[in-house]
């Protein structure tokens, strides 16, 4: 007798992880070495699956993948030839029961005496699927694939995210025979986000934070950069347009770039809140676009020279909901160049004569932005001289004259 060959690898990672291996199941549906070559004789029995509409895989008595059908299989299934003995069949990543292959005989393997099938309607989001009681096994249904075979049992089930640390949406007991459907409107309504790139979340009425998009009926509020900047409804069988762009305002940085101050350096906005220690603080990198999206609201300005060396605080600007607001770096800051500074010179430092007493350390030919008021320039910690600093002003200073 010949022994069959083992050409499918693929199924073995399929059997593990369903929903990655879709796309290839589609254009191999099944293994020909196992379809019956009729007038042979060479195989010793076939294996004729009714019903099956998810993937089905068989193992034989050493556990090992013989054949099986995915997705896309045309219907009714074509038999298989398999050599006598006892098969196990594989559905969904459980076990559902044991056929015997005699030789010159059908084995007939009916899906609806092992599984139920489960239809979801009108879902735009993936929909996960969990076993309550092994709870190991994830099953996935995409809009494109809405209908799943499942062996009996209780299965809670969320739509769009698959944590299961929260609790489910619904839960679903399933018999074997059973045709049953979830239609996802009648239990949620769905957010349509239109978003600018910029981070945003979504959170309850008590601020816990949501997975987007298909939701409960209720009210939700749009977090945007950790603020809350809308309060909006969903409804039941509804869809919701979300869009962010019009919530939010802009900050447009004129004058020269952060770069060109300092490459370690960035602008720092900083939201006035009831919390300071809460807020999210929206940064303008070096190379970054001179435009920032941001939430309405009050900010302060600090230009930081490096996270290492200290900061200044330029300026509080008012930004609101689609409008623009600019923001002059030479309207709030004068500039300070030195020359000459070599390593001869150890470190120089330049501080503010205020209780801030911001302070940041000097290099050669490097420009740097400082707000008005009065400055002590430091050799280590011996004082050089001092400075009366004007906005809009730039100081050129010569460290081998001093």
């Amino acid at each position: 007798m010949k022994r069959l060959p083992f050409r499918i690898p693929a199924l073995l990672v399929c059997m593990m992880t369903l929903t990655a291996c879709r796309e290839s199941l589609t254009e191999t549906a099944y293994s020909e070495d196992f379809i019956k070559d009729e007038g042979t004789g060479e195989a010793s029995g076939e294996l004729q699956l009714e019903g099956f509409l998810s993937p089905v895989w068989i193992r034989n008595s050493d556990d090992i993948n013989v054949g099986g059908f995915g997705y896309g299989t045309p219907q009714p299934l074509p038999k298989l030839a398999l050599e006598p003995g006892q098969y196990r069949l594989w559905v969904t990543g459980a076990a559902i029961g044991k056929v015997t292959i005699e030789t010159g005989k059908i084995s007939i393997v009916d899906a609806r005496r092992y599984l139920a099938t489960l239809h979801v309607r009108n879902s735009r989001q993936p929909v996960y699927i969990r076993n309550l009681i092994t709870g190991s096994w994830t099953h996935e249904l995409f809009p494109n694939f809405p209908i799943m075979q499942l062996p009996p049992g209780k299965y809670e089930i969320r739509v769009g995210h698959n944590n299961w640390k929260d609790r489910p949406d619904l839960i679903v007991k399933l018999n074997a025979g059973d045709n049953k459907a979830i239609d996802v409107d009648q239990h949620f309504g769905f957010v349509d986000v239109e978003a600018p790139d910029v981070g945003w979340s979504i959170a309850d009425s008590n601020g816990k934070g949501v997975h987007c998009c298909t939701l409960k009926p209720g009210t939700y509020g749009l977090i945007v950069e950790g603020q809350r900047v809308d309060d909006f409804e969903v409804r039941r069988g509804s869809v919701t347009p979300l869009p962010i762009a019009p919530l939010l305002g802009s900050i447009r940085v004129t004058g020269p770039r952060v770069g060109d101050i300092d490459m370690t350096g960035r602008l720092v906005f900083t939201p006035h809140q009831e919390d300071e220690s809460d807020a999210r603080h929206l940064y303008l990198q070096p190379d970054e676009e001179r435009t920032l999206i941001a939430p309405p609201g009050r900010y302060s300005v600090r230009y930081e020279h490096s996270p290492l060396k200290g900061g200044t605080d330029i300026a509080t600007i008012e930004v609101r909901a689609n409008a623009e607001t600019t923001l002059d770096l030479g309207t709030y800051l004068a500039r300070i160049r030195i020359r000459n500074l070599d390593n001869r010179y150890g470190l120089v430092s330049i501080s503010a004569d205020d209780e801030a007493g911001d302070s940041a350390t000097l290099h050669d030919d490097r420009m740097l932005w400082l707000k008005p008021g009065r400055y002590t320039l430091y050799k280590g910690q011996k004082p050089l001289r001092t400075l009366t600093v004007e906005a809009g002003k730039v100081i050129e200073l010569d460290v081998s004259r001093l």
